[in-house]
């Protein structure tokens, strides 16, 4: 599983700095980075990769100790890969996971599967992150949901906004590696007792 998931963020990696050209530069600290030009936004790409795929005798199989039983998360991104990537580290970290590969999709899974939090990709054919939001949240049955956007369309603050009025209640810029979406979903989940 984890040779599986690694290979997925090295491939992501390299789509990313294939499609978009970075400039190597360093931070304050001498910590290198990669800016995006003609944007403040410093993207950390260096991976530490994982020696194995199984826990050692004695060691917990996630941070969590678990796999896959806490809160349930529904990830939804038309991008195969995005997808499997998120939804296998959360798991990883302890969360159950559901999938949706485009808008319509999570609106039928949201009302169906009522999960704790929503991992929205914006972008998305059939119905976009964006309306299926307002769906959302206009539903007394799911208002209440968290739903965390994710986009690589962040020129300006325009879709920042329009993801806030759409309902979102936070947005990250892709790419976005897996552990720092996690923390968000944690954050958004606040005291309502993580995995």
């Amino acid at each position: 599983m984890w040779g599986n998931l690694c290979s997925k963020i090295a491939s992501l990696t390299r789509t990313c700095r294939r499609s978009v050209p970075f400039a190597r530069r360093g931070n304050a600290a001498g910590h290198k980075g990669d800016r995006v030009p003609s944007s403040r936004l410093l993207i950390h790409t260096e991976a530490t990769p994982f020696t194995s795929s199984t826990p050692r005798s004695g060691e917990p199989s996630s941070p969590s100790g678990k796999w896959g039983d806490g809160e349930l998360v529904l990830v939804v991104d038309d991008f195969q890969d995005a997808r499997e990537m998120y939804a296998e580290y959360l798991e990883y970290a302890g969360y159950r996971v559901a999938t949706a590969a485009n808008g319509a999709e999570a609106v039928e899974k949201a009302l169906s599967e009522r999960p704790d939090a929503i991992l929205m990709d914006l972008s998305m054919p059939l119905m976009d992150g964006w309306e299926a939001t307002r769906i959302l949240k206009a539903d007394e049955r799911t208002r209440e949901i968290p739903v965390l956007a994710l986009s690589g369309h962040a020129i300006g603050s325009e879709p920042i906004k329009s993801a806030e009025e759409a309902g979102c209640d936070d947005f990250v810029l892709r790419p976005c590696p897996p552990e720092d979406v996690e923390q968000r979903i944690r954050r958004l989940l606040g005291g309502r007792g993580k995995p």
